[in-house]
């Protein structure tokens, strides 16, 4: 779990460049019976077109990365029964809510 929130930190970090800000935000939903992890940064957004590919292996966008990052976090949270939803709007920043039921 540790590796999920340190891939997302990373992705985030990278999309920003040079400047901008990261939120991370614990929720408890009792009433679900889930945990949810909110990221949220201040960055360029993902474009729409790529959306459905961001959890594909060896997709980037990047010219010195592998791709393999948020493939990580999709596996990983499967593994733990969990999921995770990314939001996001281009020119407004990214949301990466990482959901676990207890």
């Amino acid at each position: 779990i540790v590796q999920v929130g340190l891939n997302i930190l990373i992705n985030a970090m990278e999309a920003m460049e040079v400047r901008g800000e990261i939120f991370v935000s614990p929720e408890v939903d009792k009433k679900e019976k889930k945990v949810i992890y909110k990221f949220r940064d201040t960055g360029p957004g993902i474009p729409e077109e790529i959306k459905e590919k961001i959890f594909e292996p060896f997709f980037t966008t990047k010219k010195i990365e592998t791709g393999l990052g948020l493939s990580i976090v999709y596996g990983i949270m499967e593994q733990h029964n969990a999921k995770v939803e990314i939001s996001s709007e281009e020119g407004k920043g990214t949301e990466v809510n990482l959901i676990f039921p207890y």
